[in-house]
């Protein structure tokens, strides 16, 4: 449940935050004791890792306060003032000192200290020479022992992810005072990140396709402060960590939603609104790529909600644990009492003055209108936004194994994550009973005996995919006794999802796919209802709805809620509807479902499902026609292993050396596809790929990878000029072209390098 919030579009009220959090952290320190070792609410008596977590994540924000002159010694809360300079000096002074009662010890392999300590640095960085006074006030040879103890952190073992980044700001702050660092070493920390990048500004955390929030708030947050602290080094490498931190931006932007949900994904979602972070490092390091006011405004929308969600307990003034309100059955085990204060490194926009146009700066609607989809097509990833809500269709992210008894399915395997729709995850060990809200094999588990709706085998990781401006396409195996392979593509047509499955033969199960999970809290009833002959089940809430219908191969429908094994990321409770095979079968098939999650009444959510159509041409050649009139659409998606190389569509030919995916609308005005070499009498590529091209009464627009030659029977005569889309931004200024209607390959991809990302949008137009 969410209730009313401050207004994080002021200054004040982060000013406020920063206050409050830091009453309840000098609250939780005993009496006597050090801030180095506060007992913070929830944490174990005897459990020194949170007090480390929630001193050194906070110590950013403070050091960001310190950091800008401008700001008073102290912050004040329920009328107690907090010297916020002396508070973090006393804290590294006895942190560090092995006489102390309250000192952290010596950091050994794979210590969580490794990462406090990149924390620590941080805040020494922002602090400055207001903060080494302040140490130094404490005890002028302290700072030298808060160094020393930063020293520890080299030549540990790390996990090989994000952690690899940790001992660079260490190093930088200790090169910054005098002292000699192993520069190799750090460069090959940097090399090994950069080098997991898939592209779109999106980075592996570690082995597989990890995609998650980590990119933006572990990522690309450390190698941007490398990037400004010691970036003159590497210019060329400091220069590209800038260009994919802005292709992130421009990417997730667009999936904040306007009252502050985003798609939950991914793991340590216990760090609340951590996610802010980016957008405000970006600002206060100069490479903010959104139009002036855009961050503040996304970030202040995030942490408002989080705190209408619940984030703090209104005793303690401290993070609770949990997603959204306190739920430490949701969240990973290592989420402690102090780990949830990562979402302070939000708080570094007091960095900034008042002055500072992040602060001063109104969002331009005409500035600031995103795209209703934008694909990051290297990553796989798809965002979409529509009536208030927003939706990540994934198509790659995958996480290996690295936690015991630990299942990523739920947090990375869903084909969709959306705002409005927070998911179920399983609270059990070993437990799968919180996944069948995405497509899922049900069969009897061999190694157990037990019966088979109890069993259930989701996606993880994926062998490879896609993303397109309205559709993903993926390929992976569900783990069955005998692994199943799939190929999946995702179509968003006439405010639709279509899902299509080409399933491999082998294991005897059945396929069942779960829409997304409708939650309610409190006395809210949430309602099922079945219309059996049209295979359709819906779930709905006040104005909120979730339905799902059979199209091929699913025969039988229900709906599934949360109970025993499984909770809600957000709700009391939830449910979701699905469709099902009611026969196990070892053969191939092609299966596919029509899914609709919105804020809309039942009924009309229902009438856009009955108008889709699906038909089976021939192995896994699907065709799905969707809408009326002038918006109706047709799409042909081949799930089969060899893709056709001609089909007919929209009553033109498309040709490709593989047509997984080709989308027309039916008056002919819109097409788009991915691998097309041409479209006859419309278009043609200068090498095969993506395309979406849609003609308007002023031009034409078009995303693409590459050169595009428009035929000017469809797209018009006189299409001289070209502006470009900045990402999730504006177009920028007119661009002459020496041929209408054709945009070089050469400025195709000098546009998709300088906005780090594999597609580009054009708008084709006549000059005046």
């Amino acid at each position: 449940m969410t209730s009313p919030a401050p207004d994080f579009d002021r200054r004040e009220a982060w000013v406020d935050l920063l206050a409050r959090l830091t009453d309840g952290f000098v609250r939780s320190i005993p009496p006597g004791g050090s801030p180095a070792a506060a007992r913070l609410p929830g944490a174990p008596a005897d459990a020194p890792v949170p007090a480390i977590e929630g001193f050194a994540r906070m110590s950013v924000a403070w050091g960001a306060w310190l950091h800008e002159s401008s700001n008073p010694a102290t912050v004040r809360w329920a009328g107690r003032d907090h010297d916020i300079a002396r508070l973090l000096a006393r804290g590294l002074v006895d942190a560090t000192d092995p006489t102390s009662d309250a000192w952290w010890g010596p950091i050994g392999d794979r210590d969580q200290r490794i990462v406090e300590a990149a924390e620590i640095a941080t805040a020494i960085y922002l602090g400055g020479r207001r903060l080494r006074d302040a140490i130094e006030a404490v005890d002028p040879r302290a700072f030298d022992r808060v160094l020393d103890w930063l020293a520890d952190v080299d030549g540990k073992d790390l996990w090989p992810d994000n952690w690899v980044l940790f001992p660079v700001l260490p190093a930088l702050i200790r090169r910054g005072a005098g002292r000699p660092i192993d520069l190799p070493a750090l460069d090959r920390a940097l090399d090994w990140m950069v080098g997991h990048d898939v592209g779109d500004g999106w980075t592996s955390d570690g082995a597989g396709h990890a995609l998650d929030l980590y990119s933006g708030w572990a990522i690309h947050w450390h190698l941007s402060w490398w990037a400004a602290i010691d970036g003159h080094r590497r210019p060329r490498l400091a220069t590209d960590i800038r260009r994919r931190a802005r292709a992130w931006l421009r990417f997730v932007a667009p999936l904040v939603a306007d009252d502050g949900a985003f798609p939950r994904f991914g793991r340590s979602l216990g760090y609340r609104f951590a996610i802010a972070a980016p957008f405000v490092q970006a600002a206060l390091l100069d490479i903010d790529p959104l139009p002036q006011g855009v961050a503040r405004a996304l970030a202040g929308r995030i942490i408002g909600r989080s705190l209408g969600e619940g984030a703090l307990d209104p005793a303690t003034d401290w993070f609770r644990i949990g997603v959204a309100g306190a739920r430490p059955e949701v969240v990973e085990g290592y989420v402690s009492a102090g780990a949830s204060a990562w979402a302070a490194h939000a708080l570094v926009a007091l960095a900034m003055p008042a002055s500072h146009p992040f602060w001063r700066a109104s969002v331009d609607r005409r500035s600031w209108d995103p795209p209703t989809t934008m694909a990051a097509a290297s990553a796989g990833l798809l965002a979409a936004r529509s009536a208030g809500m927003t939706v990540l269709h994934n198509a790659r992210t995958g996480h290996p194994a690295d936690i015991v008894d630990h299942d990523y399915a739920a947090t990375y395997g869903k084909l969709a994550y959306r705002s409005a729709f927070p998911f179920d995850v399983p609270v059990d060990p070993g437990s799968s009973a919180g996944s069948d809200d995405a497509l899922v094999a049900i069969a009897d588990d061999p190694s157990t005996g037990r019966a088979a709706e109890a069993w259930l085998a989701h996606r993880n990781e994926s062998r490879g995919g896609s993303a397109g401006p309205t559709w993903i396409a993926t390929r992976y195996a569900l783990p069955t006794g005998r692994p199943t392979s799939v190929r999946t593509v995702v179509v968003l047509v006439g405010g639709v999802e279509v899902h299509i499955h080409g399933v491999a033969g082998g294991s005897r199960i059945r396929l069942r796919e779960g829409g997304a999970a409708l939650g309610g809290d409190g006395d809210a009833s949430l309602a099922f209802e079945t219309d059996d002959a049209a295979r359709i089940a819906t779930v709905s809430r006040d104005g909120s709805v979730v339905t799902i219908r059979a199209l091929l191969g699913f025969d039988r429908v229900g709906a599934s809620g949360s109970g025993p094994g499984r909770m809600n990321l957000v709700h009391d409770r939830s449910s979701h509807p699905w469709v099902e095979e009611s026969i196990a079968s070892s053969r191939a098939r092609v299966v596919a479902a029509a899914t609709i999650a919105t804020f809309e009444i039942p009924t009309a959510a229902v009438e856009r499902l009955r108008a889709v159509e699906a038909t089976r041409a021939q192995d896994g050649l699907v065709t799905i026609q969707t809408g009326r009139g002038g918006s109706a659409e047709t799409a042909v998606v081949d799930v089969s292993a060899r893709p056709t190389t001609r089909l007919e569509v929209g009553r033109r030919l498309v040709r490709g050396p593989a047509l997984r995916v080709v989308i027309a609308r039916d008056d002919g005005s819109a097409f788009a596809g991915e691998r097309i070499a041409s479209i006859d009498g419309v278009l043609t590529l200068e090498r095969p790929g993506i395309v979406a091209v849609t003609r308007g009464p002023t031009g034409v627009e078009a995303t693409v990878a590459g050169g595009l030659r428009l035929d000017p029977a469809w797209g018009g005569v006189g299409l001289d000029q070209l502006r470009v889309r900045d990402g999730s931004g504006p177009f920028g200024p007119p661009i002459r072209l020496d041929d209408a209607g054709v945009a070089p390959d050469r400025l195709v991809r000098s546009h998709t390098r300088r906005l780090g990302s594999r597609l580009v949008t054009l708008r084709f137009e006549r000059s005046r």
